[in-house]
């Protein structure tokens, strides 16, 4: 498999299961509200800072998909919460499309600068040689 296509599988998978782990974590017990209540902490304080995390490390290992690397790590968010908890309707689809683009922002910030670590390390690597 090549190398770039193996990241975006692996970025696409840690979306995945940052958000099948908090749907997990939350259970089943419970009215729906406080279901969904547990489940937005969860993903708030321990998914998103998980997956923004991921992203500052898959820049640093591929400093060159840095962004679009970050892109994936959401895509496989989204993409679960659409295709297994959608209720049918998608009334909300295009502001929770905007609420994603600005968690893209810390998640593209933390790739860029894993990516600049990278390569700064990489220079200085080469530079005491």
């Amino acid at each position: 498999m090549n190398r770039t296509i193996a990241f975006f599988v692996a970025a696409f998978v840690i979306g995945v299961i940052a958000q099948l782990s908090t749907r997990i974590a939350a259970g089943e017990e419970g009215t729906l509200q406080a279901r969904s209540m547990l489940h937005a902490r969860y993903w708030l304080f321990i998914a998103y800072p998980s997956m923004v995390l991921a992203c500052g490390i898959l820049g640093y290992l591929e400093p060159r998909l840095r962004v679009r690397l970050a892109g994936a790590v959401l895509l496989g968010d989204i993409l679960t919460v659409m295709i297994f908890f959608s209720t049918g309707g998608h009334n909300l689809l295009p502001i929770g499309l905007i609420v994603y683009v600005v968690l893209f922002v810390p998640c593209a910030v933390a790739a860029w600068l894993g990516g600049f670590l990278r390569k700064k390390s990489d220079a200085k690597r080469t530079h005491t040689k």
